[in-house]
């Protein structure tokens, strides 16, 4: 997946600057940076959902932007989308969430959705919450079962949209744990959003930087942690300081 000289603009405002990125195959690719910096819009054009002003976004060296809308439809049963808060359906079970897709996109029978949907939150650690309505769950259950919804298709691409935020530091750590071992078992390419910095470590192969719209810096944990930048230490060092003031020992997080 590439991302080649994409720009956005929304009533006037540059949000996005020529952002020229490769994303590879397997690996976690976190996009990172303060609220506002252009994190998620620059998601919803990587996953298809938002056409950039310039510029585009090339998977398996096709773009996007110029399929037909039946091969970029097909294109996007390829991926999945675990949104912040999880957009479930509150008047649907968190198994009925999961089996949607499922029989909207299958011509699998209900029996056999509903055997895929069960194995989907097994692998999550929710099959004992199949029953519930999603304002039954608590926030890490919610995001787990976004997960499990987001994997029902057996994407190849998953997308993330600020999984840890809102979660204390406990459950951040378990879906951490969740993405790694997804990543580990079936080798799927991710691609992350977020501003939570420990996670960022925590879970990334590679990591972009964003501030202002633009790539502030791009490389390993270890190079974004010895960046020479000003800027990337000074976001390193107020999600220090954030972490301190929330009780967290943020220096485990630090490559060393």
């Amino acid at each position: 997946m590439r991302v080649v000289a994409l720009s956005m603009h929304f009533e006037g405002k540059r949000v996005l600057r020529d952002i020229d990125l490769g994303i590879r195959r397997g690996e976690i690719f976190v996009v990172m940076g303060p609220s506002g910096c252009g994190k998620t819009t620059l998601l919803k054009h990587v996953c298809g959902l938002l056409p950039p002003d310039l510029g585009t976004v090339y998977i398996d060296g096709r773009d996007i932007y110029l399929l037909p809308e039946d091969e970029l439809n097909l294109l996007r049963r390829r991926m999945g989308m675990s949104f912040q808060g999880g957009a479930l359906i509150n008047s649907m079970t968190v198994l009925e969430n999961v089996m949607l897709p499922i029989r909207e996109s299958t011509g699998l029978s209900s029996s056999l959705a509903v055997t895929l949907a069960r194995v989907k939150l097994d692998m999550v650690g929710l099959l004992h919450a199949a029953h519930l309505l999603p304002g039954d769950l608590s926030g890490g259950m919610r995001k787990r079962a976004a997960v499990a919804r987001a994997m029902a298709l057996d994407p190849e691409i998953l997308f993330f949209d600020e999984p840890t935020s809102g979660l204390d530091p406990i459950m951040s750590a378990e879906l951490d744990n969740l993405i790694l071992k997804l990543n580990h078992v079936f080798r799927i390419t991710m691609v992350v959003v977020t501003h939570d910095l420990a996670s960022a470590f925590t879970i990334a192969d590679r990591i972009a930087m964003l501030k202002d719209g633009r790539v502030l810096a791009l490389g390993t944990k270890e190079e974004i942690q010895e960046s020479r930048n000003p800027e990337v230490q000074a976001f390193i060092r107020r999600s220090i300081e954030e972490a301190a003031g929330e009780g967290v020992d943020f220096t485990k997080y630090l490559l060393r």
